[in-house]
């Protein structure tokens, strides 16, 4: 028996995505290929290999569909198939027959490409599944759509979900995006002049509210990083400091606070530990709570002997304050001064009789 060895291309070989799917690996976008997708065969990732005939177990490669070269961006597993974001459509990909009802095995003589929708997916910014959804970022970089299947349609759409926000994308481009499931369902996108904006997703709600978020400073990248229980977002910014304009790596706050002396609402801010040991100090009077220190608002009156006397009552006798002691001072007939050698405690409405 004899066997022939074909060597491929040595280079434009190398995917630029990756996707799983059916226990297969699928690669994509190579730069002899753009719009041809290599499937592994099933729990076997690394390998590609096929047989003459093929059977159904053999790796897949799948021919370009489209009359342009469009260059497949992502590919998503959603129910049923395989979602495949090219730069002007979207594909869904199944085995023949399949359906997103009807999911069918995908195999190297069963594959079925359905267009599904006509509006092109970013190269650079991946697209995000929220549970049955995939949100993507259109190839011109401006508008967001929502692609979910149709029941009456019978066909995966993509919704745009910025048209009621169209003054937040005017005139920028989305250059990165994150998404932080936990507390808030949030969608950040960081706009290309620097500002950050936030879209609150909970679909079975109908809700999908845009915002615009502003700083001293620019947002430079984004990400999010599961630290249960939140899905916290981390951004580079750059700021001015002084004569400095450094890049800075910040977490958002998650806002869940379990006392207003927790919160955190600031720019940007740095948490230090307390260097010196933990202590609790609480405002008070110098020597007590109730406790009587001066008096404010004397009038001295006329004609008082040095035998002149005070003495404090609380509340008129019905408070609980006690044993203050007052001293008064007499001059030429006028009470010059009272202080409280002892200041007793506990007083809550005290007054002084003077008695002469």
């Amino acid at each position: 028996a004899t066997a022939t060895l074909t060597i491929g291309p040595q280079t434009g070989t190398y995917p630029a995505v990756v996707a799983y799917f059916q226990q297969r690996r699928f690669y994509a976008y190579t730069l002899n290929q753009p719009d041809t997708y290599f499937g592994s065969q099933p729990g076997a990732f690394t390998n590609f290999d096929t047989r003459v005939p093929p059977i159904d177990t053999d790796a897949i490669t799948g021919n370009p569909w489209s009359v342009q070269v469009n260059g497949i961006q992502f590919m998503v597993a959603v129910s049923g198939g395989l979602v495949v974001l090219t730069g002007l459509e979207a594909y869904f990909l199944t085995g023949q027959g399949g359906s997103a009802f009807s999911p069918q095995p995908i195999s190297p003589a069963s594959q079925s490409a359905q267009p599904q929708g006509f509006n092109g997916c970013s190269p650079t910014v991946p697209p995000v599944r929220i549970y049955q959804d995939v949100l993507y970022l259109q190839a011109k970089g401006t508008t967001y759509r929502n692609f979910s299947f149709n029941i009456s349609l019978n066909t995966y759409t993509g919704d745009d979900i910025t048209q009621n926000s169209t003054q937040l994308f005017n005139g920028f481009l989305i250059g990165e995006h994150a998404w932080c499931e936990e507390p808030a369902r949030v969608l950040w996108a960081k706009r290309s002049d620097g500002c950050l904006l936030s879209l609150t997703w909970v679909k079975p709600e109908k809700v999908a509210g845009w915002a615009r978020h502003d700083t001293n400073g620019t947002f430079e990248s984004v990400c999010s990083v599961t630290e249960p229980p939140v899905d916290a977002l981390y951004v580079a910014t750059q700021r001015q400091i002084g004569d400095h304009t450094p890049y800075i790596v910040e977490r958002m706050n998650d806002r869940i606070w379990a006392t207003i002396e927790d919160a955190w609402c600031v720019d940007c801010g740095f948490a230090y530990p307390q260097e010196e040991p933990a202590a609790t100090l609480l405002a008070s009077s110098p020597t007590g709570l109730g406790s009587l220190t001066g008096v404010t608002g004397l009038v001295g009156g006329t004609g008082y002997s040095a035998a002149t006397t005070a003495r404090v009552v609380d509340d008129n006798g019905k408070g609980p304050g006690a044993g203050a002691i007052a001293a008064v001072t007499v001059l030429a007939g006028v009470i010059t001064a009272i202080t409280f050698p002892t200041p007793g405690a506990g007083y809550v409405n005290p007054q002084l009789i003077i008695e002469d």
